[in-house]
């Protein structure tokens, strides 16, 4: 596991709108000149993608916004709770979004890949 926690003072679980997960490939597809395109194991150690929002006040936001800068940089990994409540080690692939949903309140949409 890595050595960075999910700050608690994030929500623990994303929005169900705007959740959505997509399985790692690991198989590569190869076009032939003649016949079906072929299709080889590459890896099992490929990562999922994971995006996600998240709603907020003005102090979480600044909080995620440190802990993407400064925690972990917006490269290293950290621990997180998965889409079915495992553990997980997780990566941000790009900066979160912020966005202001209401008065006070931000919805931050971000993608990261969990390694399992």
């Amino acid at each position: 596991m890595a050595d960075i926690d999910w700050p608690t003072g994030l929500p623990p679980r994303p929005m169900q709108q705007g959740f959505d997960e997509e399985l790692g490939s690991g198989t590569d597809r190869s076009n032939i000149e003649a016949g079906n395109p072929q299709r080889r194991n590459r890896s099992n150690a490929v990562p999922d993608q994971i995006g996600c929002s998240l709603l907020m006040d003005a102090d979480q936001a600044a909080l995620l916004d440190t802990f993407f800068c400064v925690t972990t940089r917006g490269c290293l990994r950290f621990n997180w709770q998965d889409s079915l409540g495992n553990a997980a080690e997780c990566r941000f692939v790009s900066a979160p979004k912020l966005t202001l949903a209401e008065a006070g309140i931000f919805k931050a949409d971000f993608k990261f890949e969990v390694f399992r």
